[in-house]
C-alpha cells in the first residue's frame, strides 16, 4: 500500500544544511527536471505515516538513490540495499522513496540482469491484488510501460495494429546488402546526459555514436556554400530568434500564442536581406531558408503553422550532452523491451468503453466486432495522428477539454529518403551534409543528409521537412530517388555516383498506423494542451510524445510518459480495493454462435487469417495469427 501521512503526525523537522554530496547529487535531479525546492504531490504520497521528515530529507535520499542506481544500471537496486545507505531514522523514508522511484521508472527500469528482484513488488498473500492492463500500441512508449508494469507484477497484454513492433521506431535492413541498416522513423537520441534511453543503451552494452557538428552545405548547382555567408546567416538567424523571444513577451499573450512564428520570422529575415549587397542577397536568402527548414524538421511542421509564443516552450527541459545514434538502429531497444511480453499483432482497436463510468468494472477494448478484451485499465499509446482521425472512439466520449487538446496540438510530417550504395563517395569525416534550395517551397528538400553509418555501411538518409515532407508523399519512389541522385551528382561531380543498390522513401503522413511523425505547438496550442493530453480519464490512461509538455517530439519523451503512466497505474492498484478489481484479462470472442469468454487466453485470431511474420521477436505473441 502507498504510505500516506497520518492526521496527527508530528510537525516536520527544521531543514538540515546541504552537504557536498547533496550538491553533487542535485545535478542529476536538475537534469531530470525533478523538483528541488519541495515535493510534488505524487512524491508526498510516499512519505511514511507517523514520521516527521522535511522535504529536504526525501529529496536528498531520492537524488542519492538515482545516482547510486545509474552507476550500475544493469543491477536491480533493492529497497533493503537502498535503506542500508542511510541512518536508521531514515529507513522507512528510504523504503518509501525507493518505492516511488521504482514505480515511476527513475530507477530499476529497462533491461536488467536481475529483474527477478522485483519480487518485492509481487503480489503477497493478504495484500491488494495487482491490476490487469491492456496497452494499445507496441511503440517505444507502450513497450516501456508494458515491461515495467509486468516487472511490477501486473498482468499485461499489448495490442498492435500492424505486423511489426516499434511504431514510429522503425529500423530496416536490406537482406541483399549485409550490415546495412537505417532508422526510417525516430533515430536521434537528443541529449545524452540524463536521457533514459542512453541508460538502456548502457544496459545493452551499446556505445552510441556521437553525431559530429560539421555540416557542409551545397547549393543546387553543387557548389559549397560560401563559409562567410554561412557564418553570417547563422549568426543573424539566431539573433532574429533571440529578438523575437523578447518581442513576443511584450505582446498580449493570447495574440502571441495565435501568431505565426514562420510569418514573423520571414518578415524579419526580409528586412535583414534588404541590408545586404545584391550579390550576396540570394545566397543569404537560401541559407536563411535552410535554417527555417531545420526548425521545421525539429517540429515536423511548416513554420507558418507554429505558435510564435509556444513553439519552443519545451526548450528549457532539454537534456544536456551530445546528440547520438545507436549503431544497428533503435530496433535494438524494441527487441530488448519486447522480450517475454505478450504482444498480439494485427489487433486494431476501434473503440474503448470505460465500464466503470457506466456502473461496471474496468474497461472494454473493442477490436472490431469480433474481439472484446476486458481488463482493469487501458493505456492508449497510439500516435496523436490516430486520435485526430477518430480511428478509436471512446464510450463515454472523452471530456471536451481532452478533445480540444487533441485538436489544438499539431501533428505534422517528416519524411526520409534512404539510399544504399556499393561504395562511399562522400566525406567519411562528416556525419551530415545538406542542400540549400533556391525556392522557398523546396527549402526542406534534402536540406539535411545523415551519413553516420561507418565501415561497410554506405547508406545516407536524406530528410524532407516542411512543405517538402508533404510533397514527397505524392511522388513515385523512382522519381524521388532520381531527384536526390541529381543533387548528389552535382555536389560530388568527380565521384562515381551510380545507382543505389537499395532505396526506400517513407510516407509517414499516409501510414494508417501513424498519420504523421510527431507533435508541435500550433497557433491554437499551448503547453497546457500537452498537460491535458497526459491526464487519465477514469481507467483510460494516455502516454506518448504528445502527452508531455517537457519532452514532446522525442523518443525519450515517449519512454518517460510510458514510465509515468506505469507509475500512475501502480499507484491506482495500491489504493483500489480488491473488490473493485478484475485482475484477470478476459477476452470475449463474438461470432454467430454467441459470445465466448476466456481468461488469460492465447491471442485471439485477428480479422484476417493470413500468416503474420513476427521477424523472430522473442515474445509470447509469435503465434498471434493462430485461432483459439
Amino acid at each position: 500500500m502507498i504510505a500516506r501521512a497520518a492526521k496527527n503526525a508530528p510537525p516536520p523537522r527544521a531543514p538540515r544544511p546541504l552537504r557536498p554530496e547533496d550538491v553533487a547529487d542535485l545535478e542529476i535531479a536538475i537534469e531530470l527536471n525533478l523538483e528541488t525546492d519541495g515535493l510534488s504531490d505524487v512524491e508526498r504520497a510516499f512519505l511514511p505515516p507517523g514520521e516527521s521528515h522535511n522535504d529536504g530529507d526525501f529529496i536528498a535520499i531520492r537524488n542519492a538513490l538515482i545516482v547510486k542506481w545509474r552507476a550500475k544500471p544493469r543491477e536491480y537496486l533493492s529497497a533493503t540495499a537502498a535503506a542500508d545507505m542511510f541512518k536508521n531514522k531514515f529507513i522507512n523514508l528510504a523504503h518509501g522513496v525507493h518505492r516511488y522511484l521504482t514505480m515511476f521508472g527513475y530507477i530499476n527500469y529497462g533491461v536488467m540482469r536481475t529483474a527477478s528482484k522485483f519480487e518485492e513488488f509481487a503480489e503477497k498473500k493478504g495484500t491488494s491484488q495487482k491490476m490487469s492492463v491492456v496497452v494499445i500500441g507496441a511503440g517505444i512508449s507502450g513497450l516501456a510501460a508494458a515491461k515495467h508494469l509486468k516487472n511490477l507484477g501486473h498482468r499485461v497484454v499489448v495490442l498492435e495494429s500492424s505486423e511489426r513492433l516499434g511504431g514510429r521506431v522503425d529500423t530496416r535492413d536490406d537482406k541483399d546488402v549485409k550490415k546495412v541498416w537505417a532508422d526510417l522513423g525516430g533515430s536521434i537520441l537528443s541529449g545524452s546526459n540524463g536521457n533514459p534511453l542512453c541508460v538502456v543503451a548502457r544496459q545493452l552494452g551499446i556505445k552510441p555514436h556521437i553525431i559530429q557538428p560539421e555540416c557542409p552545405l551545397y547549393d543546387r548547382n553543387g557548389d559549397t556554400v560560401d563559409s562567410e555567408v554561412d557564418e553570417m546567416v547563422e549568426k543573424n538567424f539566431n539573433k532574429i530568434l533571440e529578438d523575437m523571444s523578447f518581442f513576443r513577451v511584450a505582446m498580449d499573450r493570447q495574440i502571441a500564442n495565435a501568431s505565426s512564428l514562420g510569418r514573423e520570422l520571414e518578415k524579419r529575415i526580409n528586412v535583414e536581406l534588404e541590408k545586404l549587397p545584391m550579390e550576396t542577397r540570394n545566397a543569404a536568402k537560401d541559407v536563411h531558408n535552410w535554417h527555417i527548414a531545420n526548425l521545421e524538421f525539429a517540429n515536423a511542421s511548416q513554420a507558418k503553422e507554429l505558435s510564435l509564443m509556444q513553439w519552443d516552450q519545451d526548450d528549457a527541459y532539454d537534456f544536456t550532452g551530445n546528440h547520438v545514434v545507436v549503431p544497428g538502429g533503435n530496433v535494438r531497444f524494441i527487441d530488448a523491451l519486447s522480450k517475454d511480453l505478450r504482444v498480439w499483432y494485427r489487433h486494431r482497436v476501434t473503440s474503448i468503453t470505460d465500464a466503470q463510468s457506466l456502473g461496471g468494472k474496468g474497461v472494454i477494448v473493442h477490436c472490431g466486432r469480433e474481439v472484446d478484451i476486458i481488463a482493469d485499465c487501458v493505456l492508449v499509446t497510439v500516435p496523436l495522428g490516430v486520435l485526430k482521425r477518430g480511428v478509436i472512439s471512446f464510450i463515454p466520449e472523452l471530456p471536451h477539454r481532452k478533445l480540444q487538446a487533441i485538436e489544438n496540438i499539431n501533428f505534422g510530417v517528416l519524411n526520409k529518403v534512404i539510399l544504399v550504395f556499393e561504395k562511399r563517395f562522400w566525406d567519411e569525416k562528416c556525419d551530415t551534409f545538406g542542400f540549400v534550395q533556391s525556392h522557398t517551397r523546396d527549402r526542406g528538400r534534402y536540406f539535411l543528409i545523415y551519413s553516420h553509418n561507418k565501415g561497410d555501411e554506405n547508406v545516407i538518409l536524406a530528410l524532407c521537412a516542411g512543405e517538402a515532407a508533404i510533397e514527397v508523399e505524392s511522388r513515385e519512389d523512382d522519381e524521388v530517388v532520381e531527384d536526390l541522385l541529381a543533387h548528389l551528382r552535382c555536389a560530388f561531380p568527380k565521384a562515381d555516383v551510380g545507382k543505389p543498390v537499395a532505396s526506400h522513401v517513407t510516407r509517414w503522413g499516409k501510414d494508417e498506423n501513424t498519420f504523421g511523425a510527431y507533435s508541435s505547438c500550433s497557433t491554437r496550442a499551448t503547453g497546457d494542451d500537452y498537460e491535458e493530453m497526459s491526464e487519465p480519464v477514469g481507467n483510460i490512461h494516455f502516454s506518448g510524445e504528445a502527452t508531455t509538455r517537457h519532452y514532446p517530439a522525442t523518443m525519450h519523451g515517449a519512454w518517460i510518459t510510458g514510465m509515468r503512466e506505469a507509475g500512475r497505474i501502480a499507484m491506482k492498484s495500491d489504493i483500489t480495493s480488491p473488490i473493485d478489481k478484475l485482475t484477470d484479462i478476459t477476452v470475449a470472442i463474438n461470432n454467430l454462435q454467441g459470445t465466448t469468454y476466456k481468461k488469460e487466453p492465447a491471442p485471439p485470431a485477428p480479422a484476417t487469417t493470413e500468416p503474420v511474420e513476427t521477424g523472430g521477436e522473442e515474445n509470447n505473441a509469435q503465434d498471434a495469427n493462430k485461432k483459439e
